[in-house]
């Protein structure tokens, strides 16, 4: 054999072997022992951080929770949701852990809610040191940190941060906080709480990537905590069938015979906070009353200005015309729209306002304050300023007043906007930040 034909023969393999290599690199990315092919997906671990999930939950938060994760899940990511409690809950697309609240010994309590939160049995989730038990559930991130394998850590909320921070510490895992409210929104524009405030920046800065729930949020992630806007993504909330499910055929509520009735209903469904603008919806309710004496207003909801709405309400005249069912959650708050005639969103400051999506998708016309992060994603509604009462009042005339083909035409343009604002889509989103965190090796 000569030396020729034994040099040609090595030049060969070294060929194949260079070019195996640089194939490699191109489609390939290697990260912890797995190999990942360009343009594919491979199944993600996250370990997510959220301090509510339906039933037990207060709100939007829980809601977002909720949908994200049955979305996330049938899109290959495998999820280990920490909650700072047990809760008898279990579901099939997620492993459920509860975050170990003992210190020293010493066993939390849940005895007031923040702001509102109840389970659906009526007990309070949170206790009586709120910022004591969201320092426990960041200790306990650590330690969970530890025991469940994952490849992101995903937090929701301020509540949330701290547990995902001290997870990265642990695992060295990228971390991506979702922010869906900030302490500005939360105080409706006034003075904020210095020690929420704080929390929040320092999950943010601590955060590999940011997800803001509307570009409202990433403004006011940027201009009020110094996050430069390239780290923040901006993914608009969804709904569904799981998160907001159609009225039961054959059920009817007590708003329905307030129908039958020949009464129309104008709704306000959320928490009764500054944030949420229940006062300004009662300003406007009152100048509706004047012209119409068959209108009445349904104030679905609970929180610390309860009291002081129905004093309002009596000081203005229409005490006998507002009907306050208290919180109502599942199918009979989406009966409530369904029964509804217009429902109303006047929040003062709304990161994004998953409510008007869950009317919109049962078909009832809406109206949203001009200070919300859903006017952005449904620019086709019908927005006003939050504080202009007189604004307010006509839109809801304006609606109450529509024939059976413009109320048609408006339900319908409701279910489209629904529809294409899934939580799949949002998820779909989340997803693709999640693979690049993982795939840039952070």
């Amino acid at each position: 054999m000569s030396t020729i034909f034994v040099a040609n023969i090595l030049a060969l393999f070294l060929s194949l072997f260079v070019a195996g290599a640089i194939l490699g690199a191109v489609f390939s990315h290697t990260r912890g022992g797995q190999a990942v092919v360009a343009g594919a997906k491979r199944r993600l671990r996250a370990l997510v951080f959220g301090w509510e999930f339906p039933p037990f939950n207060s709100g939007g938060l829980g809601v977002a929770s909720l949908g994200l994760t049955r979305s996330l899940a049938k899109q290959d990511v495998d999820i280990t949701f920490v909650l700072p409690k047990p809760y008898p809950l279990s579901v099939p697309y997620a492993k459920i852990v509860a975050a170990e609240l003992e210190d020293a010994g010493a066993k939390v309590t849940y005895a007031t809610a923040y702001p509102s939160a109840t389970a659906a049995d009526g007990t309070p989730l949170y206790g009586d040191d709120m910022l004591s038990q969201v320092k426990r559930y960041a200790r306990a991130g650590a330690k969970i940190a530890k025991k469940e394998p994952h490849d992101v850590i995903y937090a929701h909320d301020w509540l949330a941060f701290g547990a995902g921070k001290e997870a990265k510490q642990v695992s060295r895992k990228p971390l991506l906080a979702h922010v869906h409210a900030t302490e500005f929104d939360r105080s409706g524009g006034g003075s904020v709480n210095q020690t929420v405030y704080d929390l929040e920046r320092e999950g943010m800065c601590a955060a590999d990537r940011i997800v803001a729930v509307s570009g409202r949020t990433k403004h006011t992630v940027v201009e009020h905590y110094g996050v430069p806007a390239e780290k923040v993504a901006v993914v608009w909330n969804g709904v569904d069938e799981a998160t907001a499910p159609l009225q039961e055929p054959g059920r009817r509520t007590r708003l329905a015979h307030l129908k039958s009735a020949g009464h129309k209903l104008v709704l306000f469904a959320g928490r009764l906070t500054l944030q949420k603008g229940p006062d300004h919806f009662l300003n406007a309710a009152a100048k509706v009353a004047t012209h119409d004496p068959d209108v009445l207003f349904i104030m679905a909801g609970s929180g610390d200005m309860e009291q002081q709405l129905l004093r309002q309400a009596a000081g203005l005249g229409i005490g006998d015309r507002v009907l306050f069912p208290g919180f109502l959650r599942g199918h009979d708050l989406h009966e409530a729209y369904a029964s509804a005639d217009v429902y109303v969103m006047p929040s003062v400051s709304e990161p994004f306002g998953i409510s008007a999506l869950e009317a919109m998708r049962a078909g009832t016309p809406v109206i949203i304050s001009k200070q919300s992060g859903v006017a952005e994603a449904v620019p086709e509604s019908i927005q006003v300023d939050f504080w202009d009462a007189d604004a307010l009042a006509k839109a809801i005339e304006r609606v109450l007043e529509a024939t059976p083909d413009e109320r048609e035409a408006h339900a319908a343009r409701g279910r489209l906007a629904a529809a294409r604002l899934s939580w799949d889509r949002a998820a779909g989103e989340i997803r693709a930040v999640m693979d690049e965190l993982a795939l840039a090796g952070i």
